[in-house]
């Protein structure tokens, strides 16, 4: 299928003891198993790099925006480090005259992915695909994204310029909500992948095309999560992925 090179895109924020490990040693490795991008760009909220090579751009902050939920301890501006890391790595898509895939910090990807996204994008007629959270059918699974090229101004221009008086910032309006709004002004630009899972547990590692984050907080009373879920995917389905060969 002829189709526009791609940029894969991530935030990078720095846990002291874990993020650098876990970006080293299996989101950076796992993204070159899987992908073949044009470049991985990675919008760092005001921490050291964690890796250097050819591929990697950096876009360096020289402050944390914050968490959404979070966002007035740092500071007053409208948007939080997952929309800027989102934000700025589609821009620089755009610039590199690519499409953009959004891949999340603590994602990992697995099988033919790029072949399913775009297969993905042909069945839906969509201009930007998530996941689907499953028992949640009011928000999306933001932490694999396909955004197409000649839609990444248009939809970053209505996702910056929502309004939100009361609160003017991420943490009174989350991200997901912020996607739901956009998606009304135009619901055909909108469409979903049929593989997953994203934070949704359990998975199934025989799966021939999925990816996974972090569990969700909702699921950790679901399912029987050995580790304490927090920031990063646990370390038991990590060694699951390993004895299976996926990482």
């Amino acid at each position: 299928m002829c189709r526009r090179e791609y940029v894969v895109g991530t935030g990078y924020y720095h846990i002291p003891d874990k993020s650098s490990k876990f970006f080293n040693e299996y989101w950076y490795p796992n993204t070159l198993k899987y992908f073949d991008p044009k470049k991985i760009v990675v919008v760092n909220a005001g921490a050291e790099p964690p890796l250097y090579s050819d591929i990697l751009e950096y876009i360096n902050f020289t402050r944390n925006p914050g968490h959404g939920a979070l966002i007035n301890k740092y500071n007053n501006t409208r948007l939080s480090g997952w929309s800027s890391g989102f934000v700025m790595g589609a821009l620089y898509a755009y610039f590199c005259n690519c499409d953009f895939i959004y891949k999340e910090q603590d994602a990992l990807t697995f099988g033919n992915i790029v072949e399913r996204i775009y297969d993905s994008k042909k069945k839906t007629g969509a201009s930007i695909i998530t996941g689907n959270l499953i028992d949640h059918p009011y928000i999306y699974e933001q932490s694999l994204i396909y955004l197409e090229y000649d839609f990444i101004l248009d939809f970053i221009f209505q996702y910056i310029k929502i309004p939100n008086p009361e609160h003017n910032s991420d943490k009174g309006l989350r991200m997901e909500k912020k996607f739901k709004i956009v998606e009304k002004k135009d619901p055909s630009k909108f469409g979903m992948f049929d593989f997953g899972y994203g934070g949704v547990r359990p998975f199934n590692p025989d799966d021939d095309c999925f990816w996974i984050q972090k569990p969700r907080w909702i699921w950790k009373e679901k399912t029987p999560i050995k580790t304490e879920v927090g920031s990063l995917i646990p370390n038991d389905e990590l060694d699951c992925l390993k004895e299976k060969g996926l990482i």
